[in-house]
């Protein structure tokens, strides 16, 4: 089925080149359970690190190490980054594995979960 459009219109749709462009969101869900436990045992600003973790998560951007323009765009400086890290790894909400001469975070959605054995 071939529409008739005019030409004019057609000229006037920019080409994106087939690239969705849009704003960025954190892809869910975010276990509350999870949330709830980073609410009681780590500081509030720890908040902004779990954020930028679970739309790293999201992205599948979770295997490199967090770089500074995310740390930028999520308003988190390196020292808050590192307490953050060290809170939230002792909470057991995150585990972090050794790259080299780095730390990787990686989000640990089981080893807390309250339904794990009703599943």
């Amino acid at each position: 089925m071939i529409l008739d459009i005019p030409t004019e219109l057609i000229e006037d749709i920019p080409f994106t080149g087939g690239q969705r462009k849009g704003t960025p969101f954190i892809k869910g869900p975010i276990p509350l359970w999870w949330l709830g436990v980073l609410h009681q045992e780590c500081k509030p600003s720890a908040l902004k690190l779990a954020l930028l973790l679970f739309y790293r998560h999201g992205l599948g951007d979770s295997a490199r190490p967090i770089s500074k323009r995310q740390m930028e765009t999520f308003g988190i400086n390196r020292w808050r980054k590192t307490e953050a890290l060290e809170e939230m790894s002792q909470a057991r909400l995150i585990t972090l594995v050794e790259r080299g001469r780095r730390l990787i975070p990686q989000l640990d959605l089981e080893s807390r979960n309250p339904d794990k054995g009703s599943l």
